[in-house]
């Protein structure tokens, strides 16, 4: 499973502005751009997660933006996960 732990923006504090993302899978661990993740989460196959103080959140790729981006998603509606995480605007 893999699990999203952080993040670095570039040129703004939106979602759209996540450059890369730090990506965790058991022992292996590496960053992605967002276009490389945005790939990843195309496949109905790959999923990928961030942890929070609820369990987890699913991460999903925005597909129908320009540039296409990831964000988290639960209970039917978009979050700001990935923006709290190490990296991000919100991180504190």
């Amino acid at each position: 499973m893999v699990y999203i732990d952080a993040v670095e923006m570039a040129g703004g504090t939106g979602h759209e502005h996540i450059a890369r993302l730090h990506w965790v899978d058991g022992t292996e661990r590496n960053w992605a751009t967002r276009q490389e993740m945005v790939n990843f989460l195309s496949s109905e196959t790959n999923h990928a997660y961030v942890r929070d103080g609820q369990g987890q959140v699913e991460v999903l790729a925005v597909l129908n933006a320009h540039p296409q981006y990831v964000r988290t998603h639960r209970d039917g509606r978009f979050t700001d996960n990935l923006l709290h995480l190490p990296g991000g605007p919100y991180h504190q």
